[in-house]
């Protein structure tokens, strides 16, 4: 996974709720307000997805399983030859692109190399704004008021109105992309079908999502400090791991279990078998909160919280990203809740013969419990509506040039740049030079090959996939992802404010437990059962 970095699951949905906090007012001022409350629900479970087509350019040294496991690479592949006969936006002089951004933000082209030699492959002057994560989604609010659309946009999820907001102001890429259209543009027919769920609207494909591996946040272990406490680093019930919990916690030396309290909560439900965000099995969507199992979670975490096994800061720090990292690297907590990516991260910190991915067992034992599935995406890229079809075709083309995998040239170019200047080999991996990394326009976030594990050391690549392939063997989807809600786009924000501070609460002992049954009561009535019937008219 090393080429693949970002946000954890928690920094994009913080993303996604400031825009469902403060969007409507000036996303509704550019649109018309008459269809505000059209119900696209319907069409969307028709939207027809495109044909999926895998492309492999060099074979993986460990294949990618059919259940949506990533394959696995020791090496970076010398010598690719180029996907493209050439430039996908030959013949037009410049493209504006705005979308948000998790790295460090380059020189502009003047001075900088790598974007000019970006600009060549695509093949015109790209027009590039980016904008850090967090502030994105103003940045956004901000074009849609003012009109000032460039070509390509990140779109962030949820947007108040999304529908009308892709209808009115951006491209319908159905006949490019719907079916066996696909297959005219092969990387991004490359790209696995869950991840395109995200990308319907107003029932037809109005996006191109960045795909991302299917499991949610895995469960992460400092395995090198619970094998110095002689504990067991592969508990095979919720007993089992709360005495690892107990083994490794050790206020004296500074070291606790853990410290984040929606994380612990998202774990423990999978052990009990608790719905992933919603229920639909009946036909109607219900919600993860009122389901007995997240409140009989909520109860265990207040138990570990009173038995010390939280950081003592875990209050604070659980709304936080950074100070979590720096406890589970520092060895101050041995496990935490944390995107995959954070694997490498983690290794490139600690080493990774430090660190693991615990598989989560069923509460009672008897083995596996299902691990929840994430989106299959991270975001999504737009195109301006009214382009043309020359210009809007040749976009789609460049979005599809993005998507070039492991095994091109495109891939070596975008992600590396060129040897020498950029890059020089190290272990069998392209590491970027100081110039690389200053210059280094970090495309990704606009779109990408689907992910990959490594390339890497072969018993670190071999560790991740075994746990890729071991918990995407039965993962339990969120069936409201790719599903359209007008409420958790206006509303959503505000409802997961109501949850978040309740287990807080609770797990801090400011209030019972029974307190959560008033708290899911008040998560109904303000928007949660609204939330579910639009949901659930997706599936009528």
């Amino acid at each position: 996974m090393a080429s693949q970095t970002g946000p954890s699951r928690r920094t994009f949905l913080a993303a996604g709720s400031a825009v469902a906090a403060g969007a409507a007012v000036p996303l509704l001022s550019s649109c018309s307000t008459s269809s505000a409350t059209k119900d696209t629900s319907a069409s969307d479970a028709k939207a027809e997805l495109p044909t999926y087509a895998p492309v492999t350019a060099v074979r993986p040294d460990l294949p990618a399983s059919p259940q949506g496991s990533m394959p696995g690479y020791f090496s970076y592949p010398r010598n690719p030859k180029p996907a493209f006969p050439k430039p996908p936006l030959e013949g037009l002089d410049e493209v504006s692109i705005i979308y948000p951004t998790y790295s460090a933000v380059p020189p502009k082209p003047g001075n900088n190399a790598f974007w000019q030699r970006l600009n060549k492959g695509a093949g015109a002057d790209l027009k590039i704004t980016l904008a850090t994560g967090g502030d994105y989604p103003t940045k956004f609010q901000t074009l849609i008021a003012g009109g000032d659309l460039p070509d390509l946009a990140g779109f962030p999820v949820p947007t108040p109105d999304q529908p009308q907001v892709m209808s009115r102001l951006f491209a319908d890429l159905g006949p490019y992309l719907s079916g066996d259209a696909a297959k005219e543009f092969p990387y991004l027919a490359n790209i696995p079908t869950a991840s395109w769920k995200t990308a319907v609207a107003n029932g037809t494909i109005y996006a191109v999502p960045q795909p991302r591996a299917l499991p949610s946040n895995p469960l992460f272990a400092r395995v090198d400090l619970i094998q110095q406490l002689g504990a067991n680093p592969e508990p095979k019930s919720y007993q089992e791991f709360l005495q690892l919990m107990k083994d490794v916690t050790d206020p004296k030396k500074s070291r606790w279990a853990f410290a984040d309290v929606w994380g612990m909560v998202t774990h423990l439900q999978m052990m009990l078998g608790a719905p992933n965000v919603w229920d639909n099995s009946t036909g109607t969507f219900t919600s993860t909160w009122a389901d007995e199992r997240t409140k009989q979670a909520l109860g265990m975490v207040r138990d570990m919280v009173k038995q010390g096994l939280f950081h003592p800061d875990a209050a604070s720090a659980t709304a936080q990203f950074t100070p979590l990292r720096e406890y589970f690297t520092s060895g101050r907590t041995v496990m935490t809740s944390d995107g995959y990516a954070a694997w490498d991260i983690f290794g490139r910190q600690i080493g990774y013969d430090k660190v693991a991915a615990m598989v989560e067992p069923k509460h009672d034992g008897g083995g596996d419990a299902r691990h929840f599935g994430g989106t299959g995406s991270q975001g999504l890229t737009v195109i301006r509506k009214g382009l043309g079809e020359k210009k809007t075709r040749a976009l789609v083309n460049l979005l599809n040039w993005l998507c070039a995998p492991i095994g091109t040239q495109e891939h070596l170019y975008r992600k590396f740049g060129v040897e020498g200047t950029d890059f020089t080999w190290k272990d069998g991996m392209p590491t970027l030079t100081a110039k690389g990394s200053r210059e280094l326009v970090d495309v990704q976030y606009i779109t990408d090959a689907p992910t990959i594990l490594g390339p890497g050391q072969k018993a670190t690549v071999t560790t991740q996939h075994a746990w890729h392939t071991r918990v995407t063997a039965n993962l339990l989807p969120n069936p409201a992802v790719g599903r359209y809600s007008d409420t958790n786009s206006r509303k959503g924000s505000q409802l997961k404010k109501i949850t978040d501070d309740a287990q807080l609460d609770i797990a801090f002992g400011r209030q019972p437990l029974s307190h959560w049954d008033d708290v899911v009561k008040q998560w109904r009535s303000t928007g949660g059962d609204k939330m579910a019937a639009e949901y659930s008219r997706s599936t009528a």
